[in-house]
C-alpha cells in the first residue's frame, strides 16, 4: 500500500515503535537508511483521524532521515484523502477532506455520514464535531 507516514528516530524511540508487534525490517532501498515498517493505531491531520496507519520507522542516526528538526513526514497514504491548498502569500497550507477518490456508497445516520470508496477506505464524518475518521481497508 501507499506509505501514510514516516516517523523519525526521536519519535520512534519515544513511542518504542521499533519494538511494535508488527514492526519488520524494511528494505533500505536507494537511500540506504535503516528502518522498520509497521502500523500505528491512529494519526490525525486537519481534524481527520486515520486508523491502522501504515508507517515507516526511521532508525537512521545521521543524515536527512535522522530528522534532526522534524518528527516525520506525511505521505500519499494520508494526503490522498485531501485536496491540499497552498497559500504562499501567508505561508500556510489547508487540507480539505475529499481528495480525488471514487465514491462507491454513502449513507447518513444520526448526524454522521459514512462514505465508502472504491479502494476500500471508509470516511466517517461527524457533522456535530466537523471531524472525519478514516478507516483503512
Amino acid at each position: 500500500g501507499d506509505v501514510s507516514v514516516m516517523l523519525f528516530p526521536r519519535v520512534v524511540e519515544r513511542l518504542n515503535l521499533a519494538n511494535a508487534p508488527d514492526a519488520e525490517e524494511s528494505d533500505p532501498g536507494a537511500d540506504g537508511f535503516p528502518a522498520k515498517e509497521g502500523h500505528i493505531r491512529w494519526f490525525e491531520l486537519a481534524g481527520s483521524r486515520f486508523e491502522n496507519v501504515e508507517a515507516i520507522f526511521s532508525l537512521a542516526k545521521t543524515g536527512q532521515w535522522a530528522g534532526m528538526y522534524l518528527d516525520g513526514l506525511v505521505g500519499e497514504g494520508v494526503l490522498q484523502h485531501f485536496n491540499v491548498i497552498f497559500d504562499y502569500t501567508h505561508s500556510r497550507a489547508a487540507f480539505w477532506p475529499g481528495g480525488h477518490r471514487k465514491i462507491v456508497g454513502e449513507v447518513a445516520l444520526s448526524g454522521k455520514t459514512i462514505t465508502t470508496y472504491e479502494d476500500g477506505y471508509i470516511d466517517e464524518y461527524d457533522s456535530k464535531t466537523g471531524k472525519h475518521r478514516w478507516i483503512a481497508p
